[in-house]
């Protein structure tokens, strides 16, 4: 057999082997299936499946509050008789192949039995990129394949290389097969618009930014607004990344010291749709809600509903704790909206109908600690993004505005004097870092503390930035 002859024989090989598993595996679930509803005890009442990343995880007030959680309650935990079960798939960093991958793994494995609802709030860390053109139509027919995309996901999860490029404007393929494999299963799918905070200032990931603006930054901070618009409007050059973010943020905020909210929320969107600050773009939105109206699922608008409660139309800090996960109140928007879907597609009316951010953190046992932790993470959060700016002023002011709050808690914790230190160093007051260093006393009692209490990644980030530090060689060392 020559050359030719044993290659075609293997590729045809290959070409059964890959028809046999694509068949294999539903036939495989659907045995499986019938399997485990004759061995699974009872009906599991209402499944409540939810997907996402830390947004649906509960970040910053998770364990205890996440917005499937509030929309059980809102329930009293019971659809018509049924009580609710919560499977909350969410992954902190995910993306939404990795959800698709949790989802299928669970369905598979457990198959729900009777009523249930997927919820699905997912794709604030991947981008919806360019349009998903001809380039990509080889790429989704082989996402057809449940051998093959599943072999491409492991290829891209475990290399650097591959992962590089192959989420960009592929988002909405991505979507699209999470709301298909849910109703495949037969959940009522629900599907919401992404959220983030208009008020966040964009990463400005040129370091020259202000080079383009810094006179026009210079009139804003002296609030001569009119003078400041007529300047950034002048600084034509500034056409890409962090600089056309900047430049777009800070005309939004002029307009909106000068009472034009309407123009002012609009240049804010502008900022967002350059990309920068995690935060879902508009074209994000639009390819959820048409993906909702073609696949005939229900659609939350949270989006919508944000702008609505926030004042003028523009959500901010009164609604987030950082650039896109939300407050309590918030949280409360996004259950409210689900609940409401809920209860129109299982004909079944909401117990508690106004709880307010304080009965939410009643009922689940949000105490002062709890607070304080998250006001704490907060610090180490907005520190930590500061580090990525050039201009770091409002970061750092929000950072000091969490710490104040926690220090309203506990005053004396270590972790107050931590947060203290961590602004001294990102300012490089070399008084202040030598005063908390002492009040902390980390370099003597505490010294433990960085390796008991921190992980590796932060002790490196934190050492890089108190070396960048104007220290003494002692303490340097120490």
């Amino acid at each position: 057999m020559n050359f030719a002859a044993r290659l075609l024989l293997l590729g045809g090989g290959a070409v059964v082997a890959l028809l046999v598993a694509e068949a294999g595996v539903p036939l495989a679930g659907s045995v499986w299936g019938g399997i485990f509803s004759r061995l699974a005890k009872g009906d599991g009442g209402f499944l409540l499946y939810a997907v996402g990343e830390s947004t649906v995880v509960g970040e910053p007030f998770a364990p205890k509050i996440s917005f499937p959680k509030i929309t059980a309650r809102m329930f009293e935990d019971k659809i018509r008789g049924e009580p609710i079960r919560i499977i909350n798939l969410a992954e902190q960093g995910a993306c939404l192949e990795d959800q698709y991958w949790k989802l299928f793994r669970e369905l598979f494995l457990r198959p729900p039995k009777g009523r249930g609802v997927l919820l699905i709030y997912a794709g604030i860390n991947e981008p919806a990129g360019p349009d998903e053109s001809r380039v990509f139509f080889a790429w989704r027919l082989w996402q057809r394949s449940i051998v093959l995309s599943r072999l491409e996901y492991l290829m891209r999860r475990d290399s650097e290389f591959l992962g590089a490029g192959f989420t960009d404007g592929k988002y909405e393929t991505r979507l699209q097969k999470i709301i298909g494999l849910g109703k495949k299963h037969g959940l009522t799918v629900i599907v919401s618009t992404l959220v983030g905070n208009l008020r966040y200032e964009p990463t400005q990931d040129n370091a020259g930014v202000l080079e383009y603006f810094g006179e026009a930054y210079e009139a804003e901070r002296r609030e001569e607004f009119r003078r400041a618009l007529g300047l950034y409007e002048e600084a034509r050059s500034a056409t890409k990344g962090g600089v056309l973010a900047f430049k777009y943020f800070h005309t939004a905020r002029c307009h909106e010291r000068l009472g034009e909210y309407e123009t002012a929320k609009e240049f804010y969107w502008k900022a967002v749709d350059c990309g920068n600050g995690r935060r879902p773009t508009r074209r994000q939105n639009r390819i959820i809600v048409g993906l909702a109206k073609k696949n005939g699922v229900l659609l939350v608008d949270a989006a919508r509903r944000f702008e609505e409660r926030a004042p003028h139309g523009i959500p901010g800090y009164d609604l987030f704790m950082d650039a896109h996960h939300p407050a309590i109140l918030g949280y409360l928007l996004l259950a409210t909206g689900f609940s409401e879907e809920i209860g129109r597609a299982f004909q079944t009316a909401r117990v508690w109908r106004t709880p307010t951010p304080a009965d939410i953190a009643s009922f689940f046992e949000f105490g002062p600690e709890d607070f304080f932790d998250t006001y704490i993470s907060r610090v180490l959060w907005f520190c930590g993004e500061a580090t990525e700016q050039e201009g770091r002023s409002e970061r750092m002011e929000i950072a000091r505005r969490y710490l104040a709050a926690a220090e309203r808690i506990h005053g004396e914790n270590i972790n107050v004097y931590l947060g203290h230190l961590m602004i001294c160093t990102l300012e490089k007051d070399s008084l202040g870092i030598r005063h908390w260093l002492e009040k902390g006393k980390f370099l003597t009692e505490n010294k433990d503390f960085f390796e008991t209490n921190t992980s590796a990644e932060f002790r490196g980030w934190f050492a890089k930035r108190l070396a960048e530090a104007v220290v003494s060689p002692a303490v340097g060392r120490e």
